[in-house]
């Protein structure tokens, strides 16, 4: 090596003991101590040290949160007063019922003298096609109908067909042309979500009640007619008055139409699209059905339904689903309860395929089943699954 020169590396005196970009601060203590008097020489220093690393750990926070690149005003969690909760706005009810009264009608009926009267609410669902409730309109069979628009313009309607099961209506009124609604879905609907009703008072004015889901899926039996399975309950004033409504979701989205049945119930607006579709095609609605009934299991984990009857000649029968068997899903559809079970079934049609999973013996078996028509069973006007 040549005199002068130093060795590798060497580039003067060994460096200082803190000369690092990291230490424990036990380091510092003990290096502070041994040098007693020398410490105000270095406090400059560690104070910089200090400065460089809490300004690294700032911008490193601004890195991760995206603030440098999102422009967002970021308000530090060490600081008091400075956090602002996020709170969503509450859905302002006066413009969603004037939205959604754009699409309601007033169903009346015309008597001697040129008086007509209110039957019913009525909801646009095309250009001249009204959906409503179907018991008003069964009750003024013979009588003249009339749709009455927001405008105040009265259109002779007709009535294109009736779902007993669905309690509902489809009216042809050449030249009502009436704003439809925005349709949403029932489908993640949740009990305790926020609701609107909205309806036509019988003076034609709009009608307007709040509150919550109560229930989904409700499954209503009655001893002289059909059953309504799937039905949204709902702590709104809503009653047979208000029948043919819109029920709305927090966003003004329909998602059922009031039904006659009192605790404010409806129809979901899915089930009720596709009673619609064939009432147009056809003049009547088909469900279909499985063939059996029996009662909620309420001693298994997520429930289902413990078949007590399986009817001759039906879906179920041709399958081998046995009394005793416990119905869990049908298809995708989890069945908790009876109403869940009659729900699903009766959202799809006559010849539909479905695997119905059945809990046996301890065991879970799928069925493949093909669903047939709808009939009534078992007496007393109870549609079964």
């Amino acid at each position: 090596m040549p005199e002068g020169e130093d060795p590798e590396g060497a580039s003067g005196p060994p460096p200082h003991p803190l000369d690092r970009v990291w230490f424990h601060p036990t380091e510092l203590s003990a290096y502070m101590a041994a040098t007693g008097s020398r410490r105000g020489t270095r406090t400059w220093w560690v104070g910089g040290a200090a400065a460089v690393a809490g300004a690294a750990l700032t911008l490193g926070i601004l890195f991760i949160t995206g603030a440098l690149n999102s422009g967002t005003t970021v308000h530090s969690p060490f600081v008091a007063g400075t956090a602002v909760p996020v709170v969503a706005d509450p859905p302002n009810i006066s413009e969603l019922a004037a939205t959604a009264g754009q699409s309601l009608v007033t169903v009346a009926v015309s008597r001697a003298g040129g008086d007509m009267v209110k039957i019913a609410t009525g909801i646009s669902v095309a250009k001249d096609r009204i959906l409503t409730t179907a018991k008003p309109l069964i009750a003024a069979a013979g009588a003249s109908l009339v749709v009455i628009t927001p405008g105040n313009k009265a259109t002779a309607a007709q009535v294109l067909g009736f779902d007993p099961e669905t309690d509902l209506a489809l009216l042809r009124a050449d030249g009502a042309d009436v704003p439809t609604p925005r349709f949403g879905s029932p489908e993640g609907v949740r009990v305790g979500d926020d609701v609107v009703a909205v309806a036509r008072s019988d003076s034609g004015r709009p009608w307007v009640s709040t509150g919550v889901v109560s229930v989904v899926n409700k499954l209503v039996t009655q001893p002289d007619g059909p059953s309504y399975a799937g039905m949204l309950g709902t702590d709104t004033a809503a009653n047979a008055d208000e029948a043919g409504g819109a029920l709305l979701d927090g966003d003004g989205s329909l998602i059922g139409i009031l039904s006659t049945q009192p605790d404010g119930l409806a129809v979901p607006i899915d089930l009720a699209r596709s009673v619609e579709a064939q009432l147009d095609s056809s003049g009547k609605a088909v469900h279909g059905w499985l063939g059996v009934w029996g009662v909620t299991v309420l001693d298994r984990a997520g429930g289902g339904v413990k078949v007590e009857t399986v009817a001759g000649f039906s879906p179920a029968l041709k399958a081998g689903i046995t009394q005793g068997d416990v119905i869990t899903a049908v298809g995708d559809d989890a069945v908790g309860n009876l109403g869940d079970l009659v729900a699903a079934v009766r959202r799809r049609g006559p010849g539909d395929p479905v695997d119905i999973t059945v809990q046996r013996d301890g065991k879970h078996h799928t069925i493949a089943v093909k669903l047939a028509v709808g009939t009534a069973f078992p007496a007393g006007g109870a549609t079964g699954g």
